[in-house]
Order: structure tokens, then sequence, then C-alpha cells
């Protein structure tokens, strides 16, 4: 069995560990406080139990409390009330107060009163703001409507504008989309002649620096710009226009180094093939774009492209 000493200690370390303020109160004298009722109120220990508990009560709503410490009714055990208090140094604090009591043997008299105080100073005051900013709300809630009101009118008015700038707008959107048509036909026409240029004019002298490159750094990054330019042009991959389809790459390939002025023999020497390969080659793409019969010069027709 504990003795009393250590269950008093036992208590106390109990009661000074708690979030909430306590008071024991004997008759109309206090007779315990713990740490946290002296934070909450600003008094020491010994000034709290030397002071009269009705005094801590607000001046203003001391006059609605009774003092009625040991004539409380036996039959209500536990009772909460919430009311201001003042510290030592006049601060005003919102407390929720827990009231109990200890009766005694025949049950007919109290030993003791019980107040578990907390400090609900900060929830009190959320509340107010809270409450504050409701009415602000509602007031303008009601502003708002009111200008609603009246921009339903104005906006009656301004329909009745719009209707006749619709008109007026349907006949530019037809113009408009005449233009759209257009500039979509361009956009469509650049796409494949940019798909063509990359994957036909540009790919194949990448694959060919691929083979020939033997230093390590030089041909992975090769690798990474043909990966990077096939990735930009593969969306439009499609949409290559029949005419181009018409020549096989290395016709592309050729019908480009005499748009850019290199006669046969000199095609032959950058691909490494025959000059009679290249002059068949010319041969083929003279006859698919319909100059076989012509005397028409073929690069100034590639060039006209």
């Amino acid at each position: 069995m504990d003795s009393p000493a250590i269950s008093e200690r036992l208590f106390h370390l109990m009661a000074d560990n708690i979030l909430d303020g306590l008071a024991i109160i004997e008759g109309e004298r206090v007779v315990y406080v713990n740490n946290r009722l002296c934070e909450i109120t600003g008094f020491s220990r010994d000034e709290l139990l030397g002071l009269d508990n009705f005094n801590l009560i607000d001046p203003v709503m001391r006059k609605s409390f009774k003092r009625d410490f040991g004539r409380h009714d036996v039959s209500r055990m536990a009772e909460e009330k919430e009311y201001e208090i003042r510290k030592k140094d006049g601060t005003r604090v919102i407390i929720h107060n827990r009231h109990s009591h200890l009766l005694d043997e025949s049950g007919s008299g109290i030993l003791y009163h019980f107040e578990i105080i907390t400090d609900i100073t900060d929830r009190k005051d959320a509340e107010e703001k809270l409450l504050a900013l409701n009415q602000e709300l509602e007031k303008r809630v009601e502003e708002r409507t009111a200008a609603v009101q009246n921009t339903n009118v104005e906006l009656q008015l301004r329909e009745q504008e719009l209707e006749a700038q619709t008109r007026s707008l349907e006949d530019l959107n037809a113009a408009l989309r005449v233009l759209l048509e257009k500039g979509e036909q361009d956009k469509k026409d650049l796409e494949e002649r940019t798909v063509l240029n990359v994957q036909e004019l540009v790919l194949p002298y990448l694959d060919r620096l691929l083979l020939q490159c033997s230093d390590y750094t030089q041909r992975e990054t090769l690798k990474v710009i043909r990966s990077n330019l096939v990735d930009i042009v593969s969306p439009f991959g499609r949409a290559l226009s029949l005419g181009f389809s018409r020549l096989t790459h290395r016709e592309i390939e050729i019908a480009n180094l005499i748009k850019e002025g290199m006669t046969s023999k000199e095609i032959a020497s950058l691909l490494h093939v025959s000059e009679r390969t290249v002059t068949t080659h010319r041969d083929n793409i003279r006859k698919k774009i319909g100059l076989k019969s012509q005397k028409a010069n073929l690069r100034t027709y590639l060039l006209s492209i």
C-alpha cells in the first residue's frame, strides 16, 4: 500500500501536468490550485490560496453570480459555465468552468468543490471574428444582389445590342472562315515539305555520317540529333503529298542535289555511285514529274517547286 505522503505526491504530479486549471475549495476557502491555474490567472499559488476566488470574476459579470459555495444542490453533481475573469495584470480571460463536488458520507453535505478551468479566450475571440466576418459577408451579399439586379437591366439592353452585332459578325466570320481554310492548306503544305526535307534530304546524310563516324561521342551526338529530328517530323509523316511520294528516296536525294546546282559527276562522287547511275536517276525523275518529253531544264523546274 502507498503511504499518504506518496499518494499526495502522485496527486500533485498528476494535477500539475494536466492541461486545465484545477482548484479545490473547502467551504469558501481555496485549499489547492495547480500550476496551470496559476498560468491562466497570472497569480502565484500562494496568492491564489489567499485570494477570495469570487474576486477573480470580471466585476461586470460578478453581479450575476451568487456566493453559494457550500449551499450547492447536492443532487447536481456537476455543472458547467462560461464567464470572464481578470488576470493579475487586468487582462481579460474567458474560461470554461466545470464544477463538481465531493459529498460527505451521509450524502447530504458537500465537503469539497472541484473547479476544472479551461482558458477558451482564443476560441471565443475566433468565434467573435467569425461572427463579424459572417455579418460582413451577409452585407456584401445584399450589396451584390442589388448590384446584380441593376446589372440585369443593363444586360438586357446589351443583349439587344449584341444581337445586332452578332448579325454583323456572322458575315465577318464567313469571310474569316475562307481565310482560315486557306491558312490550314498553307500549313499543311508547309508541314509536308518540312517532313519531306527532313526525311529525304537530312536523315540520309546523318545515317551516312553515323556509318562513317568512329568517334564515340560524335556518333552518340549524331544519334541524338537524328532521334530528335524524327520526333519533330513524325506527327506529319502520313501527310506527305502524293506528288513527292512518286519518287524514291534516292531520286528525291538526287533531285535535291540537282536543285543545289551540282553536276552529275559531283553527285556521283558525293554519293559514291557511278555517273551513269546518276544519269539514270535523272531520267527517272524527269519522267515521274512530267518532263520526259519536254526540253525544260530540270534544275530550273525543281527550283520552281
